[in-house]
């Protein structure tokens, strides 16, 4: 937490040592601002460049398109939803309710049920085991073979995947649907129906399938929000 701070507190005070040890304080003053701007470029270029200008695009990240699409066969207000492959935000930024979230703050006991939910897929790999208890703020539905790199959805894909969710622990915070970035082999077996299967095109840039948890009668009980 505090090492981009000391970083930067070490940094200031080498510049400040540099001005006051210089004979030249008007060359020194030039380039102490040149060096500050340039830190200042690369730090708004990391923070906000690369949303404008890198891979994908923000279009490309939102989709709002592709899931419009979506939202002509699901209610978005009776609905939450499981996001397997992708970032939960974007389903958050077109309208969805999502189980999942890249959140600061939440209580202990629900991170608890969520390790309930997608432990079986955490024990299968030791890097998203170690990444969900030491990033407390990354509540995703992990997969081992898709791993945890949702940022460029052109590399990297997994095509099919056997999910070992727990889908009834799901269904009881309220879930209602999972959008997965890949084919699940298994939904037949652990309560999924295909509703809807997206392909990549230039109006998509997510591949996704649409599944609906088929026995959703618990549905709710914790999460009427």
């Amino acid at each position: 937490v505090f090492n981009t701070f000391l970083f930067y507190l070490l940094w200031f005070c080498l510049l400040l040592t540099l001005h006051k040890i210089s004979n030249k304080k008007r060359i020194i003053t030039i380039i102490i601002t040149i060096f500050t701007l340039f830190q200042i470029s690369i730090n708004s270029y990391n923070y906000s460049g690369k949303i404008f200008f890198g891979k994908p695009s923000f279009k490309q990240f939102t989709s709002t398109a592709q899931f419009n699409e979506i939202k002509n066969i699901i209610n978005v207000e009776n609905a939450r939803i499981g996001c397997i492959g992708f970032f939960p935000a974007v389903a958050n930024y077109n309208g969805f309710r999502t189980i999942g979230s890249f959140s600061s703050y939440y209580p202990l006991s629900f991170k608890q049920k969520f390790h309930e939910i997608i432990k079986n897929e955490l024990n299968k790999s030791i890097e998203l085991k170690k990444y969900f208890n030491n990033k407390g703020s990354a509540l995703f539905l992990f997969d081992d073979e898709i791993g945890r790199n949702y940022t460029n959805q052109q590399i990297n894909v997994v095509e099919t995947i056997t999910c070992e969710l727990k889908i009834i622990e799901l269904n009881k915070l309220g879930t209602t649907h999972i959008f997965s970035t890949a084919e699940i082999l298994n939904a037949d077996e652990i309560g999924l129906s295909l509703i809807l299967s997206q392909v990549k095109n230039k109006d998509n840039y997510y591949r996704l399938f649409v599944y609906k948890i088929v026995n959703n009668d618990l549905s709710g009980q914790l999460f009427n929000e």
